[in-house]
């Protein structure tokens, strides 16, 4: 990440571009670390999802939202404001689909 990031004048979006989305890529190809996959897998076996469809589907979703830490808008934040993008982090919550009884109809 750094090394692609090495010299890239954040100025210059085209030039930002390319990198950034390397590295989104490479977010969104790489396994999750196992305790993390395995306790998504369990979840989703437990558990009714929206917006995903099934435990592959989560995981996409889970590694599109962390790539999005390298669109090349927050590459130039933490640029600008002198933060390491290694020191970046991002939260991904996961809720219980509401059931019936919850649609506030009495």
């Amino acid at each position: 990440m750094e090394g692609l990031l090495s010299g890239v004048n954040i100025k210059h979006i085209d030039e930002l571009l390319r990198p950034a989305n390397q590295i989104r890529e490479v977010i969104r190809s790489s396994p999750l670390p196992d305790q993390l996959y395995d306790g998504i897998l369990e979840g989703c076996r437990q558990f009714p999802y929206l917006q995903a469809a099934g435990p592959e589907g989560i995981l996409d979703a889970i590694r599109s939202w962390w790539a999005s830490l390298f669109d090349s808008a927050a590459i130039f934040y933490r640029e600008l404001n002198g933060q390491r993008h290694h020191d970046a982090s991002i939260t991904v919550a996961a809720q219980k689909k509401p059931g019936p009884e919850s649609n506030g109809r009495d």
